[in-house]
C-alpha cells in the first residue's frame, strides 16, 4: 500500500513538472518553446507511465519499461537540445555586447522592475562618475538618476526632486523619448529611451558637444554674412545714389555746357559773319581799290582767319550736341556722284594750292547712299581736308565708292601724306585729340574732325575705320549700311 501511493505519488510530481514546463514553454522561457515542451513530454509520459503500471501491476513488464525509455529520451532530447540553443544564446549575448562596447554611444538597459542590467563601455566613460560594470547592476533607475543628479547637475537650476520625478515619471510612460540634455560643465548629449518588449527600457546617450559648437559657430557665421551682406548692400544703395547724383551733375553740367557754346557762337558768329563780309568787301574792291598790295593781303588773311574761326565753332558746337544727344539725322537716298561733284568743287581750290592730284571714283554697281544729306557732306569735307591738310606738296589724294556684300555703301579717302601710327590713331579718334608729329606742327586745328566723322558715323549705324603706315599714307574708310 505504502509502494502503491508512492508510485501515485511521483506519477502526480511528474504531471506537476510537465504541466510547469508546457506552461513555461509559453511565458519566460517562449525562446526554448520546442525544447521545454519536449522535456515536459517525457515527464508526461513517465507519469503515465507511473499511472499504468499502479493500475495494472502486470504493465510493469515490457510496456512499462518501454514507456519509461521514450519518457526518458524525450527528458534527455529536450535537455541536449536546450543546452545547444542555449550555449548559441550565450555566444549570440557575449558578440552582442562586444559590438555595442564598440558603439560611440552610451548604452544601458533596465529590465521590467527597473534594474539596471547592462551598460556598455562608452557610457561609463560618459558618466565616469557612475559605479563600475559589475557594481551598476545594483542600481535601480532610480538611484541611478539621484546619483547623476547629485554629481553633476546638482547646481542646476529648479527643485532637484522635481527634475527627478519628471525624468522618472517621462521614462515610466512607456513611450519613446528623444531630448538634448545641456549640463553645467558645458557637454550636450542627445538622450533617446526606447521601451522594449519585456517592459524593459533602452536607454542611449549621443554626446553632442562639437555639433552644437558647429551649429552656434555656423549661425554665428550665418549671421556675420548676413550683415555683411545688409551693409554691402547698404553700400551698393549709397554708391549707386551717389552715382546717380554725379550722373545728374555731369548732364546737367553738359547741358549748361551745350547752352553755353549755343549762346557764345551765336554770340561770335554774328561779329564774325561781319567781319568775313567786309573782308569780301575789301577783296573785291567794292568801293574802290584800298591803294596798297598789302591791303588785299591782309584782307584775305582777315577772311581766312574768320572762316577757320567759324567753321571751328560750329564743330564744338557739333560736338556738344552729339555728347548730350541733342544731335539728329534724317537719312535718305542720296546720288553719291551729285554728292561728290558738290564736295569737288568746294575742296579743289584747297588741293590746287599744294599741287595736288585729287580724284572722285564711283563704281557703277554702287546703289544710292542712305544718309543724311548735310552730315555725309560735313563727313567728306573733313576727311578730304584732312587728307589735303596731311599730304606733302604735289602727293595725291583718292575718294572712292563702291557697294559693299549687304547693299551698303564703303567709301574710302586714299592720301600719300606722312601717316599715323596705331597710337596716333588712337588719339586722333578723341575729341580735341591731335596726333601731332614734326610734320605737322605747322598744321592748324583743334583735333575734332576725326571725332567728329565717328560720332557722325554711329548716328548712321555706320563705321569709320583707319588704316596708316607712317612715311607711306592713310586710307579712312566709311561704311553706311543700307536702308533697312
Amino acid at each position: 500500500m505504502q509502494s502503491i501511493n508512492l508510485d501515485v505519488l511521483q506519477a502526480i510530481l511528474f504531471v506537476i513538472i510537465s504541466i510547469w514546463l508546457f506552461w513555461g514553454s509559453t511565458r519566460g522561457l517562449a525562446r526554448f518553446g520546442n525544447e521545454v515542451r519536449t522535456i515536459s513530454a517525457g515527464f508526461l509520459v513517465l507519469a503515465v507511465t507511473e499511472a499504468c503500471c499502479t493500475t495494472w501491476p502486470s504493465f510493469s513488464g515490457v510496456g512499462g519499461f518501454l514507456l519509461t525509455a521514450v519518457g526518458i529520451i524525450c527528458i534527455i532530447l529536450g535537455l541536449a537540445r536546450f543546452t545547444n540553443k542555449m550555449r548559441r544564446s550565450v555566444n549570440t549575448a557575449e558578440l552582442l555586447r562586444s559590438a555595442l562596447d564598440t558603439s560611440s554611444d552610451g548604452i544601458w538597459l533596465y529590465d521590467k522592475h527597473e534594474r539596471v542590467v547592462f551598460t556598455n563601455d562608452r557610457y561609463h566613460e560618459l558618466n565616469p562618475e557612475v559605479p563600475s560594470k559589475n557594481e551598476i547592476t545594483k542600481y535601480t533607475m532610480e538611484e541611478l538618476l539621484r546619483l547623476n543628479h547629485e554629481k553633476k547637475i546638482a547646481d542646476a537650476d529648479g527643485d532637484p526632486e522635481t527634475r527627478i520625478q519628471a525624468v522618472l515619471a517621462e521614462r515610466r510612460s512607456g513611450k519613446e523619448i528623444v531630448k538634448e540634455v545641456a549640463r553645467p560643465d558645458g557637454t550636450t548629449y542627445l538622450i533617446r529611451a526606447k521601451p522594449t518588449l519585456d517592459n524593459g527600457l533602452l536607454v542611449m546617450q549621443t554626446d553632442i558637444t562639437a555639433l552644437k559648437t558647429a551649429e552656434v559657430e555656423l549661425r554665428k557665421t550665418k549671421e556675420a554674412v548676413e550683415f555683411a551682406n545688409q551693409d554691402l548692400e547698404r553700400n551698393v544703395q549709397e554708391r549707386t545714389q551717389e552715382l546717380r547724383d554725379a550722373l545728374v551733375q555731369a548732364e546737367m553740367a553738359n547741358r549748361s555746357k551745350t547752352d553755353f557754346l549755343a549762346n557764345m557762337s551765336h554770340e561770335l558768329r554774328t561779329p564774325l559773319n561781319a567781319i568775313i563780309g567786309f573782308s569780301d568787301m575789301f577783296r573785291e574792291s567794292v568801293f574802290g581799290p584800298l591803294g596798297s598790295k598789302k591791303y588785299d593781303e591782309y584782307a584775305n588773311h582777315i577772311h581766312d582767319s574768320g572762316t577757320h574761326l567759324l567753321d571751328l565753332i560750329h564743330d564744338i558746337l557739333d560736338v556738344a550736341r552729339v555728347e548730350v544727344g541733342q544731335l539728329s539725322i534724317s537719312p535718305e537716298e542720296i546720288s553719291l556722284g551729285d554728292v561728290f561733284d558738290n564736295c569737288r568743287s568746294m575742296i579743289t581750290p584747297r588741293a590746287q594750292t599744294k599741287d595736288m592730284d585729287l580724284t572722285f571714283t564711283v563704281a557703277p554697281d554702287t546703289p544710292q547712299i542712305y544718309a543724311d544729306s548735310l552730315r555725309l557732306k560735313q563727313i567728306l569735307l573733313n576727311l578730304i581736308g584732312n587728307a589735303i591738310k596731311f599730304t606733302q606738296k604735289g602727293g595725291k589724294v583718292d575718294v572712292t565708292a563702291e557697294a559693299t556684300a549687304d547693299n551698303g555703301v564703303r567709301i574710302q579717302i586714299s592720301d600719300t601724306g606722312i601717316g599715323m601710327t596705331a597710337k596716333q590713331i588712337e588719339t586722333a579718334l578723341e575729341r580735341f585729340g591731335q596726333a601731332r608729329s614734326n610734320h605737322m606742327i605747322s598744321q592748324d586745328g583743334v583735333g575734332l574732325g576725326l571725332a567728329i566723322c565717328n560720332s557722325f558715323m554711329e548716328l548712321h549705324e555706320g563705321s569709320l575705320d583707319i588704316d596708316s603706315t607712317p612715311g607711306t599714307g592713310t586710307t579712312v574708310t566709311v561704311t553706311f549700311p543700307p536702308k533697312s
